[in-house]
């Protein structure tokens, strides 16, 4: 279990909601050099060559509630080609 990544966590908009987002779901925003170093610490599975270390149904536990991801964007955040965040979208359990 990866634990002190830091992430930034916060709700949808209203214009995510209305796209078919789950109301009581959460944005979480992961630093990609924390999971990376994470993953070099094997304290996070490492992904297979050349997939996105952060996949469906992964859990994030933010301040002791569970999150379950249901989709993890690794394109969203990037800069220059450098990914800088993935962006998550959770539900609660």
């Amino acid at each position: 279990m990866a634990e002190g990544l830091r992430a930034r966590v916060m709700g949808f908009d209203a214009e995510e909601i209305a796209s078919g987002l789950n109301q009581g779901g959460r944005k979480i925003i992961l630093l990609a050099e924390d999971v990376e170093a994470a993953v070099a610490a094997g304290n996070w599975p490492a992904p297979a060559a050349g997939a996105v270390a952060v996949l469906r149904n992964d859990r994030i536990v933010v301040r002791g509630r569970a999150w379950v991801v249901q989709t993890a964007d690794d394109s969203t955040r990037r800069v220059a080609g450098v990914l800088i965040a993935y962006e998550v979208a959770a539900t609660g359990l």
